[in-house]
């Protein structure tokens, strides 16, 4: 009986760590790999060589939701920040400026987001323009 006991808590067990660990995947390898996808297929139709990248920074953004990586290039004082949204696949692009003279705010910068507010992609993974 005793016995009986021990292999239903360790199944249980086993199948709480197969859980735990397929969550996991799911919520931060798989997603930012999906996310490092999308923002790729992104920024090569803007034209945007990434070995001109001099700074990047991934992480989730738990309060949203959403993949978030931010991308510095050449042009001081401006960062890239994209946000992937898994749930209605589409990429946001924020263009940043840290102690930037406004004359420089008011040019058009290098790399354009394609649309105001979210760029989404069909179920082959390519740009859907509005």
């Amino acid at each position: 009986m005793r016995k009986k006991k021990t292999i239903t808590i360790l199944t249980i067990l086993v199948f709480i760590l197969i859980g735990s660990v397929s969550n996991w995947y799911v919520n931060f390898p798989a997603y930012e790999k999906l996310a490092e996808e999308r923002i790729d297929t992104y920024m090569a139709a803007q034209g945007i060589d990434k070995n001109k990248v001099s700074k990047k920074y991934s992480h989730k953004n738990y309060e949203q939701g959403r993949w978030s990586i931010y991308y510095e290039f050449d042009e001081e004082g401006i960062s890239y920040h994209y946000e992937y949204d898994k749930s209605s696949d589409s990429i946001l692009l924020l263009i940043r400026y840290r102690g930037v003279p406004i004359e420089i705010i008011k040019k058009d910068v290098k790399y354009p987001a394609f649309d105001k507010g979210w760029t989404a992609f069909d179920e082959s993974g390519n740009i859907v323009l509005k």
